[in-house]
């Protein structure tokens, strides 16, 4: 069953020492969503339990749950990343300054109807709703700015005193007021409450970096099933379909024509370990497809898990989930 799950931010959220990353997309993807989901399933279950769940998700028949990446909403308004196959001629430049889309937009597309992006309809930074969604954005998003970024501060505050503070960015995000953000994860029924667990434990765990000092907490929200406006969601996909989560294709998917005539976008990711002494350090860097990417065949059996360490010698590896989570697309238009 596919479920909604949706969250209120508490405060901001880290997003990293990348200032750009957060510009396009200031949620969590979906590998670190999947990073602080194995990290808080030990904390309540152990870590007997955690490896348990890591082997489900090695096999492709018993993969456990699937997830999107978090996405943002307003009222009964939810948005997805633009799809990279949508064009409109009319208004090409303008269509290219959007990142994001609204449910009812997305089904527009679907129906192959125009696409009219107005700038009456759009929220800043680059996102794009419904002409019937605009009484509740005005209602709810009166500054037409739904999040905003704060960067470049330097956080280490004994390496200033001590003299050898080095300048480096770091970028912090903060929501408007009315502004949530959700997933949607496809769950087997047998985990279905352990999930829901896990993410009441996150809402004060917090997701992300800069933990302990508030960042990426949130409150929970009682599970909803899919509203009308992402229905396409539990559409059947057996050709044409949308990226809703990172991705890292196998080499067979490759062979197959994956990329034949698709419209993709690769991200670079990386995660975090512990070496021999405890100490956190930076994996080797992965190359995962982006939310929003657009492709004509469906993948057979992907992998779920890539495990990454940052060397040989590593004792603990970092797990980045791949699963495409996928929503069905016009054929004719991509």
């Amino acid at each position: 069953m596919k479920l909604l799950f949706r969250m209120k931010p508490q405060g901001a959220f880290y997003v990293g020492n990348d200032l750009f990353s957060a510009q396009s997309f200031p949620f969590s993807h979906s590998d670190t969503i999947f990073q602080a989901l194995l990290s808080a399933w030990e904390m309540l279950w152990g870590k007997k339990e955690k490896d348990q769940l890591i082997e489900c998700f090695h096999h492709p028949d018993t993969i456990p749950f699937i997830i999107t990446s978090c996405f943002p909403a307003i009222g009964d308004v939810y948005f997805l990343p633009k799809p990279l196959a949508m064009k409109e001629k009319e208004a090409k430049k303008k269509n290219n300054a959007f990142s994001w889309i609204s449910g009812n937009i997305y089904k527009e597309w679907l129906k192959g109807n125009r696409l009219d992006f107005s700038l009456e309809y759009c929220l800043s930074p680059g996102v794009y709703f419904h002409p019937s969604e605009k009484n509740t954005i005005e209602s709810l998003c009166p500054s037409q700015k739904i999040w905003s970024c704060d960067k470049g501060r330097m956080r280490n505050k004994t390496s200033i005193f001590g003299g050898v503070a080095k300048a480096y960015p770091a970028e912090q995000i903060y929501y408007s007021q009315n502004t949530d953000f959700y997933l949607v994860a496809e769950i087997q029924e047998a985990y279905s409450n352990k999930f829901q667990s896990i993410l009441r434990l996150l809402a004060e765990e917090g997701i992300g970096g800069k933990r302990s000092i508030g960042c990426g907490s949130y409150l929970y929200q009682d599970t909803m099933p899919i509203p009308e406006s992402l229905d396409f969601l539990e559409k059947p996909v057996s050709a044409s379909w949308v990226l809703l989560s990172l991705y890292f294709p196998q080499p067979k998917n490759i062979e197959d024509g994956l990329f034949h005539k698709a419209h993709w976008q690769i991200m670079e990711r990386q995660g975090w370990s512990k070496n021999n002494r405890g100490n956190s350090i930076h994996n080797k860097a992965i190359h995962l497809i982006q939310e929003g990417s657009c492709f004509f065949s469906v993948p057979e059996k992907a992998k779920a898990l890539v495990e990454v360490k940052s060397s040989s010698s590593s004792q603990n590896a970092c797990y980045h989930y791949v699963y495409p989570f996928k929503a069905v697309a016009p054929g004719a238009n991509l």
